[in-house]
């Protein structure tokens, strides 16, 4: 085997340097790893040995490797058992690669898993089954045993307006393959996303280990995530927007954070938008709502409940669905909006929090006093 032509997965990896002896038949390579995210129970490392190998843990009862040894000249993939982190904040686990044959020559890293899920949640977060709506709304929700969603239906009055079920794929890389094309889109985001919806083509989009998707298309309906840096406010300041369109239509929400102290918006980092724009416009053109608001929040955690209950702020009718379910992590405040200001009007919502930390009630005030009240029931 050749080290020199060893390439590793450059998206959601971490290259670690190493400490190498001077003879040819004994180093250790650097290593990467993914991204292990709260609701993660899976991971792995990557490198290259010349020699025959020992891996040296603490014994971090969350994060166990498959296997503790092997022999020299091989790449390696070592898969990690990993247990839920409940705990809100990051934790790391110590280990050493050692050449079995030269006490010189040895790789020291962490292994890294984060406070929060990857939609941005609390690793303890509660899991919403339904929210019922004093406006005859009613949305039921089922995920799978990573928390991420499943099913939504979501109804109002007795009428469907979203029926979607959603499937993923997280598929696997052959990062052995000497002839595989490292910056190619099907090995960088090996997974895939289906979502079914009833009386809609079924959209597909692919992801990393973020499980955010840089997309997701169907003949007739597209929802799209941008990320940038704002030209207006630069150099503190990052634009988040998704964009659906379907069949001719187009919903936009697109916020700002204008003064973000973490360009990078680390996993488990706090930050709040300072504005947002919602715009939708139907199938023949003509606008069904403008809004360029203000963002006010109470100072309460968005996080204890899995999904993001800020975008109901605006109704069911214009609330997008992927968002609610915060497929996009990045366009998740990580506090409760307490205030939407526009030249059109306000719209105000407080809360009910209960001892876990989760939201159980959410009363939505429009700009012509009108009032919803949204209660929250929990798996």
């Amino acid at each position: 085997m050749n080290i020199r032509h060893l390439a590793f997965m450059a998206i959601a990896a971490i290259t670690l340097s190493s400490c190498l002896g001077d003879e040819d038949d004994a180093s250790i390579s650097s290593v990467s790893m993914n991204i292990a995210y709260a609701n993660m129970t899976a991971g792995y490392i990557q490198f290259a040995s010349m020699g025959d190998w020992t891996l040296q843990t603490q014994n971090d009862t969350w994060c166990r490797p498959d296997t503790l040894q092997g022999r020299g000249g091989y790449i390696y993939t070592v898969p990690f058992h990993l247990t839920e982190n409940t705990t809100g904040k990051d934790r790391q686990a110590w280990m050493r690669i050692q050449d079995n044959s030269n006490s010189k020559v040895y790789v020291e890293f962490y292994y890294r898993q984060y406070g929060h899920r990857s939609d941005g949640s609390h690793g303890a977060a509660a899991d919403i089954q339904r929210i019922e709506g004093s406006d005859g709304s009613l949305m039921e929700f089922a995920y799978d045993q990573m928390h991420r969603p499943r099913v939504m239906n979501v109804s109002k009055n007795g009428q469907t307006l979203y029926n979607l079920s959603l499937s993923w794929n997280d598929g696997s890389s052959n990062n052995n393959n000497e002839n595989v094309d490292y910056e190619s889109v099907e090995f960088n985001y090996p997974g895939i996303l289906t979502v079914n919806q009833s009386g809609r083509e079924t959209m597909t989009g692919r992801y990393n280990s973020t499980y955010q998707p840089i997309y997701l298309q169907s003949p007739s309906d597209t929802v799209l995530y941008v990320t940038g840096m704002s030209n207006e406010y630069l150099p503190t300041s990052r634009n988040f927007s998704v964009r659906w369109g379907s069949r001719g239509s187009l919903r936009a929400h697109s916020y700002l954070l204008r003064d973000t102290a973490d360009l990078y918006m680390g996993v488990d980092g706090k930050h709040v938008s300072d504005s947002l724009k919602y715009l939708h416009r139907a199938a023949d053109g003509s606008q069904v709502a403008y809004y360029a608001f203000a963002v006010e929040h109470n100072g309460k955690a968005s996080d204890m409940q899995n999904l993001d209950v800020n975008q109901l702020i605006l109704g069911v009718e214009e609330m997008n669905p992927y968002l609610l379910m915060s497929l996009f992590r990045f366009t998740r405040d990580t506090q409760l909006i307490s205030r939407l200001r526009s030249e059109q009007g306000n719209f105000r919502a407080t809360y009910t929090i209960g001892r876990d930390g989760a939201v159980e009630q959410m009363k939505v005030t429009d700009p012509n006093g009108e009032e919803i009240t949204y209660t929250m029931t929990y798996y």
